[in-house]
């Protein structure tokens, strides 16, 4: 269960941070 929550997590954080690489550009 930790494993899959800390996947999604970094998966969450890596989807905003093109986001916000997208929206700066």
């Amino acid at each position: 269960m930790v494993l899959t929550y800390l996947s999604e997590f970094s998966f969450l954080l890596n989807y905003t941070m093109i986001i916000q690489s997208t929206t700066l550009r």
